[in-house]
């Protein structure tokens, strides 16, 4: 609530970042819930704009030092914290993400891997080359829509799909 960020907010500023002595003023509330209430939403260092062009080039670059050590490319980039960081790369930035349109091909697979997985977009989004567990799970939902007709139009190619023989041609079986 805004009074328990408020108080979040008084007892930081007095205690410092001793997070179950703050809780000890904050009923009902642990250490690592102000932690990361602070972290994620009232610490006022913490900056909620968009992204501009120098943040993503530091960004690229400390992606690659780094790796995905979110946590440490967080403490280098002012103002963003380790899940600021996490969600742009994923989302706006790793070239490895392809963020052209589905093509055909691509939904029949998606469909025929929903069909064996159901909604564990994660194990989902392994058999797609280049599509998030969010990329997946969106545009399942966009077909959904319209299900009942794509389905007729494209239901002997989802029954020819072999799910378990693309994942072994890909090393994907037994995940």
């Amino acid at each position: 609530t805004e009074t328990e960020d408020e108080l979040l907010y008084v007892w930081q500023q007095r205690i410092g970042n001793k997070w179950a002595e703050v809780a000890k003023h904050i009923p009902g509330k642990t250490g690592q819930q102000c932690a990361q209430r602070w972290r994620h939403r009232v610490n006022p260092n913490i900056k909620r704009d968009k992204w501009n062009q120098l943040e993503d080039a530091l960004l690229i670059r400390l992606v690659e030092l780094y790796g995905n050590q979110w946590a440490l490319i967080a403490r280098n980039v002012p103002g963003r914290t380790d899940q600021q960081c996490m969600g742009r790369w994923r989302r706006h930035l790793d070239p490895t993400i392809r963020r052209e349109r589905w093509n055909p091909d691509e939904d029949i697979l998606l469909c025929a891997m929903w069909s064996k997985y159901g909604n564990s977009w994660s194990q989902i989004s392994k058999g797609m080359e280049g599509r998030t567990p969010q990329q997946c799970r969106t545009r399942h939902q966009h077909i959904d829509l319209n299900m009942q007709h794509w389905l007729k139009m494209n239901e002997e190619r989802i029954k020819a799909v072999n799910v378990s023989e693309y994942e072994r041609a890909r090393g994907l079986d037994g995940f």
